[in-house]
């Protein structure tokens, strides 16, 4: 490996136009040195650079304007490396801008280019992008990952790309971030920023940066502006920072579309997406989470929630960041769109949308024991005590009504039959020899009768249920396969807390833990849940439910008030 440097301003291909007299091979690193190169041929070296070689000049750069391959790292230093005006170009290598104002790695105003690698911003303090694209740039395609700038910023603006304007298309074949800058100030350090009129196409992740401190600038993992639009298949996460935060991993920033094709996460510092224009749109076709400390996925503006349907609900949350409200919106203005639960299925007096729920939910000394209920479990079940409080008043009501009705029916007539007929020398015998033969008849014939008859309805009609609902209550599912924490997959039965519930690797306490079928739960049919369980302290199952094998079903996770529902597929293992 060696340094090559340009003599004089050419074409690659004269050799006056080197160092050495002849053409640079591979492995050598090659320096502008101050001049222009034109590149009129295809290139293989170990880079192309504009920063200075020891005992050389900074500045120059390399030209090109035709189709060409250059297999090598383009790395900036005080001025473009390499400028593109026309042709198709492939280049296979790292690009990364310079140190100086504008020293970018490539920038391009004409033409077809396609990266073959990484593309990072400017790792000094300066307004250098790693690719600027401007009025006249047809495409350009990165099939790798864009960083914005590096970790020593303060108030410049310095992307992975930039497209400052133009139509033209771009697509990123890899991950995006912002910058993990220590201080933002007033800068923008983003991984990509769209400033065009044509359509950026994102299929990866997105990220937004982080560090100490981001003030009145951001670290966006990717922005979109003006009137163009920015698709991204793939999820988008906020970034963290220290301080304060202004890392979303998407921004809407001006007038124009973004589209969501993924999950959108949250983090404690910074939304997933956040617009700050006023008539932009994002639509959005994924799941949004909010983070621990209530930060959004969506921060807020118009946010188109299906792609192919009409809207059917929006978060509004006034720009000083107070707790937001959700309405739900249908046809014909009716507040409420078709898959809303019905006020049945809403524990009463809650308000959603412009209905109110009327479902009555029992306290937990009512429901049987260890069975979900609210956000806790139920503490009911059979004692001794429970047994004679629910038996005994009934049979004691019993005897006594019992009791009544005969003596009224038949000792009273007796008793005044032997007044009317006998002398008053016979009443009392009579009375005796009456009272008691209608006693021991009544005893033998009536009493007991009525009292085991007692015993034996409530103990069909209380006992036996109640042991029942208790029965029921310890194997939740209505299958015969039991699935916990540690289910897996048909491939891995057992995967150790594969369904364990957590956040930020804490587990959550006391969460409601559901099963539906997956063609219930596409349905939106969320009434006829297959199992249920709750978690204990560590985010594990209190008990297994069970379930049918080889179904596909639906696992929720819920803690009303604290942790939306969070949502895994699963297919039970098993023949």
């Amino acid at each position: 490996m060696a340094d090559k440097w340009a003599v004089q301003s050419g074409p690659w291909s004269d050799t006056a136009t080197w160092n050495s007299g002849a053409l640079p091979l591979a492995g050598d690193d090659v320096f502008a040195d101050g001049f222009t190169v034109t590149i009129d041929q295809n290139v293989a070296v170990l880079s192309l650079r504009t920063s200075q070689r020891s005992g050389g000049t900074a500045g120059g750069g390399f030209a090109i304007s035709s189709n060409r391959t250059i297999a090598a790292n383009v790395i900036a230093g005080t001025t473009p490396c390499l400028t593109m005006t026309a042709g198709d170009v492939a280049i296979t290598g790292n690009v990364t801008g310079g140190t100086a104002t504008s020293a970018h790695g490539v920038s391009q105003s004409g033409g077809n280019l396609t990266v073959t690698g990484n593309v990072m911003a400017a790792q000094a303090n300066v307004a250098a992008h790693g690719i600027s694209l401007t009025t006249g740039f047809s495409s350009l395609t990165i099939n790798g990952n864009v960083l914005s700038a590096g970790t020593a910023f303060t108030t410049v603006i310095a992307h992975g790309i930039q497209i400052a304007s133009g139509g033209g298309s771009a697509t990123v074949n890899g991950n995006v971030s912002g910058s993990v800058s220590n201080a933002i100030t007033s800068g923008t350090l983003r991984g990509v920023n769209h400033a065009g009129t044509g359509l950026v196409t994102i299929n990866g992740n997105v990220t937004g940066g982080g560090g100490t401190s981001v003030s009145t600038g951001d670290a966006a993992g990717a922005s979109v502006g003006s009137t163009g639009t920015m698709i991204i298949n793939g999820n988008v996460t906020g970034g963290v920072a220290s301080g304060t935060g202004n890392t979303p991993g998407a921004l809407l920033a001006a007038n124009g579309v973004l589209v969501v094709n993924g999950d959108v996460f949250a983090t404690e510092t910074s939304n997933g997406v956040r617009p700050t224009a006023a008539r932009g749109l994002i639509r959005h076709n994924g799941h949004q989470y909010t983070s621990n400390v209530g930060m959004v996925g969506i921060g807020s503006g118009r946010v188109l929630i299906h792609d192919t349907n009409a809207m059917k609900a929006e978060y509004r949350r006034d720009i000083g960041g107070s707790p937001g409200t959700i309405r739900l919106l249908g046809t014909e203005n009716s507040g409420i769109f078709d898959e809303a639960p019905a006020p049945g299925d809403v524990r009463a007096g809650v308000v959603y949308g412009e209905s109110t729920g009327t479902l009555a939910v029992p306290p937990p000394g009512s429901v049987a024991l260890g069975v979900p209920i609210d956000n806790t479990v139920g503490t009911a079940f059979l004692t001794q005590a429970n047994i004679e409080a629910a038996i005994v008043p009934t049979i004691e009501s019993a005897i006594a009504s019992e009791i009544e009705t005969q003596a009224t029916s038949t000792v009273v007539p007796a008793v005044q039959q032997a007044i009317s007929q006998q002398t008053t020398a016979l009443i009392v015998p009579a009375i005796e020899v009456v009272v008691e033969s209608a006693i021991t008849t009544q005893v033998n014939d009536i009493v007991v009768p009525a009292v085991e008859g007692g015993i034996a309805q409530q103990t069909t009609t209380i006992i036996v249920p109640a042991v029942q609902a208790a029965v029921a209550a310890v194997v939740a599912g209505d299958g015969d396969t039991p699935v916990n924490h540690d289910t897996g997959t048909p491939q891995q039965p057992v995967i150790p807390d594969n369904l364990r519930f957590v956040s930020g690797g804490v587990g959550i306490d006391n969460a409601t833990i559901r099963a539906f079928l997956k063609s219930d739960y596409d349905a939106g049919i969320f009434s006829m849940p297959r199992g249920r369980a709750v978690t204990r302290s560590d985010g594990r199952w209190v008990a297994p439910m069970f379930l049918n094998a080889g179904m596909t079903y639906v696992i929720t996770f819920e803690k009303p008030g604290i942790f939306a529902v969070s949502t895994k597929e699963i297919t039970v293992p098993g023949d």
